[in-house]
């Protein structure tokens, strides 16, 4: 065992053996930073599980007092409900898109690190062909997963969702409030209450899940 920490610490004292050993740690990062492999060992799903779960108390707590509630603030409940899951999802997206962020920069720089070393005929020379083998599959499934997962795409959308989301949130409060302001001043918008909670819940979909969306038909 003394011997094998020995040779190991004997090895990282060589340039390229050192800097092929911090391009495979970087990879290694990159890797584990990679959303599938994220929710598998975090669980991220839980906490939606959880957010789920507070949101559907909330509905079961105020059920009781939709009876007494007019038809508007029945509807206005609603919207509440849906604004604050608009900004549950806006944050994770916010999140995805930090993260996978991350995860396509430290694969990157790993494969540009462990490519420099293995590009070069001299350096292949003086590392041994177990070590030249080894940091060929790092790169392979560095590359391997950038194909799979594509990280940087995977940023790229969960930004543009993020966007959608903050500028629906913006969108629906301001038309709340207008709705408010009208109401308060004695005129009856349960119809155009309805109808924004329908539109929410609608963009919602439409974000989240563009697949849902049933596509219509051309006349």
């Amino acid at each position: 065992m003394d011997n094998v920490l020995y040779k190991l610490w004997h090895d990282l004292n060589s340039p390229m053996v050192f800097t092929a050993f911090i391009g495979t740690l970087v990879t290694l990062a990159g890797i584990m930073s990679t959303s599938a492999i994220r929710n598998l060992f975090l669980g991220r799903m839980s906490s939606f599980v959880l957010s789920s779960g507070l949101m559907s108390s909330r509905t079961l707590d105020s059920a009781s007092e939709t009876i007494r509630k007019s038809p508007s603030q029945v509807a206005r409940l609603h919207i509440e409900a849906r604004l604050k899951e608009a900004e549950f999802s806006q944050k994770e997206q916010q999140r995805e898109s930090k993260s996978s962020k991350t995860t396509s920069t430290l694969l990157v720089i790993g494969q540009y690190i462990i490519g420099g070393v293995l590009a070069s005929s001299f350096i292949q020379e003086s590392l041994t062909p177990k070590l030249v083998g080894c940091l060929g599959v790092v790169v392979l499934i560095a590359s391997l997963f950038r194909q799979q997962f594509h990280p940087e795409i995977n940023a790229e959308d969960a930004r543009k969702k993020a966007s959608q989301l903050k500028a629906l949130i913006r969108f629906s409060e301001d038309q709340l409030s207008i709705l408010d302001a009208q109401i308060a001043a004695g005129q009856d918008h349960t119809d155009a209450m309805i109808a924004l909670m329908s539109q929410i819940t609608q963009r919602l979909t439409e974000i989240e899940s563009p697949e849902a969306v049933a596509p219509t038909r051309s006349t």
